[in-house]
Formats: structure tokens, sequence, C-alpha cells
């Protein structure tokens, strides 16, 4: 009876020695989640920031594209102003070798015209010299102080001379006796014609634009 006792009461502690050791184990095994939580709030906050990260660069991007768009642009209309500038220079430059050309064929009346047609290309060059000033006045100082009308009133003044001497051109044209040569030097006529006009379609837009303190500059 007594070795049953003591047989039973072996078998209880190696049983309790076993269970303790069992529970111990999967403490020390078992998963935080307390940790996982952490880590995983971690992982969600890296994700979002890396998220924002390519939105705002995205957004730069965008940004960047239209700010480009828009130089581009502005390089674009400069480059064709200046070549349409180039183009009215040519123009009256060939339009004046035509006439000289007259002038040389039938002498005498042939000097007044290359006279007047020198002059009227050196007029025209100073004109396209004084529309390149008044476009070199950028787009903010416009709108702030005005367009550059001492520019602009010179500008004007030198296509009046242009127009003065287009009608001498044309009354020289009238005493010539070849009817070629008057439909030649009316061709060219024409063609200096149509670059006065783009030129003071040009200045008359310049001086009409809005600026917040242009009377300043007129009275100074």
């Amino acid at each position: 009876m007594k070795k049953t006792l003591v047989l039973g009461a072996l078998m209880f502690m190696f049983s309790l020695s076993i269970t303790n050791s069992v529970d111990a184990f999967g403490k020390e095994n078992k998963p935080n989640t307390k940790d996982q939580g952490a880590v995983s709030v971690e992982v969600k906050v890296a994700d979002i920031t890396e998220e924002d990260k390519g939105e705002d660069s995205i957004s730069n991007r965008n940004q960047e594209r239209e700010e480009n768009k828009v130089k581009g642009t502005k390089r674009n209309n400069d480059t064709e102003e200046a070549s349409m500038g180039e183009q009215r220079r040519s123009q009256v430059a060939n339009a004046v070798h035509e006439m000289l050309q007259v002038a040389d064929r039938v002498g005498g009346i042939g000097e007044q015209v290359r006279v007047v047609a020198q002059s009227q290309q050196q007029n025209h060059e100073e004109v396209e010299d004084k529309l390149d000033e008044i476009k070199e006045r950028s787009g903010l100082a416009k709108f702030f102080i005005g367009p550059k009308y001492d520019k602009i009133e010179k500008a004007k003044e030198l296509i009046k001379q242009d127009k003065e001497k287009i009608n001498k051109l044309e009354e020289i044209k009238s005493t010539l006796v070849s009817e070629e040569d008057k439909t030649k030097v009316d061709e060219q006529i024409s063609i200096i014609k149509g670059a006065i006009t783009e030129v003071e379609k040009i200045v008359g837009e310049e001086q009409s634009g809005f600026s917040l303190f242009g009377w300043l500059a007129k009275i100074f």
C-alpha cells in the first residue's frame, strides 16, 4: 500500500513537471502579437510614405512639364517673331535690289529710283531694329510699367518716313516710259508696303497693351 502511494506521488510530480515544461516552452515560442502589430503599422506607414513620395514626384514632374511647355512656347514665339523680322528685312532688301536693276537700265530718272530705294531700305532696317528693342521688354515688365514708349514713338516716326518714301517711289514710277519697268517697280513697292503694314500692326499692338503704371513711363 505504501509503495503504491509513493509510486502515485512520483507519477503525479513527474506529470506536473512535464506540464510546466510544456507551458514554459509554449510561452517562449508563442508569437508576440503586440510586436507583430507594431511591425505591421510601421510597414503600412512606410507604404503610405512611399506612396506620398510617388504622388509628389508625379506632381512635380507634371508641373515641370507644364513650365517647360510654357517656356518652350515662349521660345517658339520669340523664334517665330525673329524669323518674321528677318523675312521682312529680306523682302525689302530684295525689292530694293530689283528696283536698282530698273534704275541701271533706264538711267536719268533711274537715279532717282536708286536714291529713294536705297534710302527706303536703310529706313526699314532702322524700323526693324526699333521693333527688336521694343520686343526686348519682358511681359512682366510691360504689365507693370508698360512697353518702351520712346522706342515705339521712334518706330512710328520711321514708319511715317517709310510711307513718304513709298509715295515718292510711286511718283517716280509714273514717269517711267517702259510699262515693264513700271510693273516691276510697282510690284516691289507692294512688297515694301506689306512689310510696313506688318511692322505698323506689331507696333500698335505693343502700344495698346495694358500696364499698371504705364502712365508714369509716358510722363518720364
